[in-house]
This record gives structure tokens, C-alpha cells and sequence, in this order.
């Protein structure tokens, strides 16, 4: 155990508190903050995740409403993906069923509510996209960059609450 009581320790980094393995998350805590500086860690943490969530929450928001009133166009990618797409409209069901899921799961992360649980039901849907563009897109960046990316972050920043379940 650390030599630092348990007061000591910022307030600011409770959801890090909240895991299962304490000794561990206050040591890799510790190391971080003896590193870079004790407030400077955890504030730059909070504020990363705060704007990957509403970025990646309005993304989520803007296309999803996009799937229903086809505001943007989207652009061209390759005929397997094309088909793919086209296939999961043609079937009434899959594609509706995403974009709602995605306009209520980018709601909540907005909004900072179940976030966790949001970043649950958002993953079938950015494995999948992520697997298309990576396997069949000739410049898979432009996509990845955006959505991947932020979407890996804010898995990362929130995988502590899910070592509480195991």
C-alpha cells in the first residue's frame, strides 16, 4: 500500500476509487501524479473525457438524426460498404434500429448520463463500422480519426468502472 492516507487523495478522482482493485488504481494514481503533478493528471483527464464525450455523443446524435432526414449525403466509400449499407436499409429493421440507438446513446453521453452503459450499447456499432473501414475503405482515416478513435479513449478512461463488475 501506498504511503498516502486515504484523505489525501483529490476528490476529483473518485471514479477511480470506485474500482474493485484500489492498491492498484491508487498506485497507478500515484505514479502518474508524482510524474506529470497531482492536479494536473486527473484535470486533464476529466476535461479529455468530458470533450471526447460530447464530441463523440453529437456525432453519434448528428448521425444518427442524418439516417432518418438525410441532411448530408454521405460520402463514398467502396461498393462493399456501399452494399452493406444499402442491404441494411433495404431491410427496414437493422438500419432504423442503429440510428435510434445511436440518437439515444449519444443523447446520454451529452448529457453525462449512464455513460458507461452508453459506451456498452455503442460498441456492436463501432466494431462495425470500424471492421468496414478498416477492411474495405482505401483511406479508412477520415472515419476512423473522428469516431474510433474518441470512442477508444473514452473506453479506456472508463474501463475502472467496469473492473468493478468482475
Amino acid at each position: 500500500m501506498s504511503n498516502v492516507p486515504a484523505h489525501k487523495i483529490p476528490k476529483r478522482t473518485a471514479f477511480l476509487r470506485r474500482s474493485k482493485s484500489l492498491v492498484t488504481t491508487i498506485k497507478i494514481e500515484l505514479a502518474l501524479q508524482r510524474f506529470f503533478g497531482e492536479a494536473l493528471v486527473m484535470d486533464y483527464v476529466e476535461y479529455l473525457e468530458f470533450v471526447l464525450r460530447i464530441l463523440l455523443g453529437l456525432q453519434c446524435m448528428f448521425w444518427g438524426l442524418n439516417g432518418f432526414f438525410n441532411w448530408v449525403k454521405i460520402p463514398p466509400t467502396g461498393p462493399v460498404i456501399e452494399a452493406f449499407v444499402s442491404a441494411c436499409y433495404q431491410t427496414k429493421f437493422i438500419m432504423p434500429s442503429v440510428k435510434f440507438l445511436e440518437i439515444i446513446l449519444g443523447f446520454f453521453l451529452v448529457i453525462g448520463l449512464v455513460v458507461p452503459a452508453s459506451l456498452l450499447g455503442l460498441a456492436p456499432i463501432v466494431f462495425v463500422i470500424t471492421g468496414l473501414h478498416l477492411m474495405h475503405n482505401p483511406k479508412p482515416g477520415r472515419v476512423l480519426m473522428p469516431f474510433s478513435l474518441p470512442y477508444a479513449i473514452l473506453l479506456f478512461i472508463h474501463s475502472l468502472t467496469w473492473l468493478r463488475l468482475f
